[in-house]
Parts: C-alpha cells; sequence; structure tokens
C-alpha cells in the first residue's frame, strides 16, 4: 500500500509538470502569435498612415479627377442649364425660369409653356410642344464672337417641316447671320441643318436627327462649323469667314425670330462654351449625357 502511495504521488508529480508545461508552452505560442498580429497590425496602420499622407498631398488632383469623370467638362463653359437641376438648388415643375448653373447669370426665361406633359417640365426634360414653346436669354452676344462648342442632350420628334433647336438670327435677313440649327425632313431624309455666319452646313447622310441624341456643334472662322452625335464627328463645313453675331436675344426651342419654327420634342441640358472641346471632351460629356438622362 506504501508504495502504491509512492507510486501515486510520482504519477501526479508527472502530470502536474507537464500540465504546467502545456500551458506554458500554449501561452508562450499565443504571445508570440499575438506580438506577430500585432506587428502586422502597426506595419498595416503604418502603411494606411504612409498612404493617406502620400493621397492628402494629391488631395486637390483626387477631387478634381472625380469631379472631372461625374460631370460635364467645366474648363469654358460659360452656360449650363441642366433639367434636373432646374432651378439651382434642385428640380422644380413650376419654374418659369431654367436657371443657368455656371454663376455667370444667363438665366433661361421661359415663355408660352401650358405646365403640361407636352408643354412643361418633366423630371429630367423640358417639353416642348412645337407651337409656340421657347427659352430667351439676353446679354450673349458678347459672348459668342470667338471659337465656341454648343452641346445639348434631347429627343426629337421626327419633323415633316423644319423646327429650330436654337439660335440667335433675325427672320428678317435675307442671308443668315447668326447661328441659326435646325432639322427637318428634306428629300426624304431628318437633317440637321446649321446656318453660321452666311453659310448654311447640311449635316445629312445616316445622321437622323430623331430620336434620343446628344449633339454637339462647334463654330470658328478657322474650322467652319462641325457637328458631333453622340460623340461621334457626323460633318464639318470650313467657312473662312468671321463670325457674325446680329441679336443680342439667343433662343432655345427656335433658332428664328418671329418664325414658327418651333422645337417639338424633349430637351434635357444645353451648353455653351468659348473655346473648342478636343474629341475626347466631347466623347466624355456624351457620356456624363448617357449616365444622367
Amino acid at each position: 500500500m506504501k508504495n502504491w502511495f509512492k507510486n501515486q504521488k510520482g504519477s501526479m508529480t508527472v502530470y502536474v509538470i507537464v500540465t504546467m508545461l502545456c500551458y506554458i508552452f500554449i501561452l508562450t505560442g499565443l504571445f508570440f502569435t499575438a506580438t506577430s498580429v500585432r506587428k502586422g497590425q502597426l506595419k498595416t496602420i503604418v502603411k494606411i498612415i504612409e498612404a493617406y499622407k502620400k493621397d492628402n498631398d494629391k488631395v486637390e488632383e483626387i477631387y478634381a479627377q472625380r469631379q472631372y469623370e461625374s460631370n460635364h467638362i467645366k474648363s469654358g463653359l460659360i452656360l449650363q442649364y441642366d433639367a434636373i437641376n432646374n432651378t439651382g438648388t434642385g428640380h422644380s415643375n413650376d419654374t418659369e425660369t431654367w436657371k443657368d448653373l455656371t454663376g455667370n447669370g444667363y438665366d433661361l426665361t421661359l415663355s408660352n409653356f401650358d405646365k403640361t406633359s407636352s408643354s412643361g417640365w418633366s423630371d429630367n426634360a423640358l417639353n416642348f410642344d412645337g407651337v409656340n414653346d421657347f427659352g430667351q436669354v439676353s446679354n450673349l452676344q458678347s459672348k459668342l464672337n470667338g471659337p465656341i462648342t454648343i452641346e445639348m442632350c434631347f429627343y426629337s420628334q421626327k419633323a415633316e417641316n423644319y423646327r429650330g433647336l436654337f439660335g440667335n438670327h433675325s427672320g428678317s435677313d435675307n442671308d443668315i447671320t447668326g447661328i441659326v440649327a435646325q432639322y427637318g425632313d428634306t428629300s426624304g431624309g431628318n437633317v440637321l441643318s446649321l446656318g453660321y455666319n452666311s453659310n448654311v452646313a447640311k449635316i445629312d447622310g445616316n445622321t437622323t436627327i430623331n430620336n434620343k441624341i446628344s449633339l454637339a456643334v462647334q463654330m470658328d472662322s478657322s474650322i467652319g462649323t462641325k457637328v458631333y452625335i453622340n460623340g461621334e464627328l457626323v460633318g464639318k463645313e470650313k467657312k473662312d469667314t468671321n463670325p457674325i453675331r446680329p441679336l443680342e436675344q439667343f433662343w432655345l426651342g427656335r433658332s428664328y425670330e418671329g418664325d414658327d419654327r418651333y422645337f417639338v420634342g424633349k430637351i434635357n441640358n444645353f451648353m455653351i462654351y468659348n473655346r473648342l472641346l478636343n474629341d475626347e471632351e466631347i466623347k466624355h460629356n456624351y457620356q456624363i449625357d448617357l449616365e444622367n438622362y
């Protein structure tokens, strides 16, 4: 019996020692693992701080890039109407003025709109009935004396006769002086006709001016008239004459003063630049139109 107790005590001692060693081993392993994880976390935090500092130095560049990616081109923009934000602080179906978002004060005064689905505002467009709806802005004449790019996104219905998109031409003139943009069914095709400086450039062929399109028109004495449809160049006509801007008023939804060539359809936005945008910029604006409208 005495020997048995001795053997049991010895076994318990061995058991306790082994158990303690196991605990020590486990705790040591946990310590080293935690230390390693902590070191990894510290390294990660350091990297985050470094990355933050690096990006923080370029915060203006990053912000500008994000603004570029999500907005229409701003450089040279002198007038901008957007139906989604037609008041400058959001959208209203009751406003009778289309706010110029550039801050230059070229707000568009609307005339003859009935505030209906065919003659008034929808969520992302201004609807023109083709009877007498139009908008007018003044004091743009001095801004149109050099190279310009005019862009708009719109939905048009097929027109048997000419319909005015925009312009500042006096209907009493024998020749076209200033800007005339209109479309209509001529010779079996719905074509875009652009008057610039007493000259007319008709853009036809495979270009159809009905349904939803993004239009960009460039005018300057150095290039004449260039037209882009949905980001692609579709026509150009060289004219070596200086711009003539006969009228102080500029219209959206008609191209002639005192004429019945009123636009019928929907206009989502309208922009004027005091420079010629390059092909990449025009394609960029078209992509924004696709996303917005």
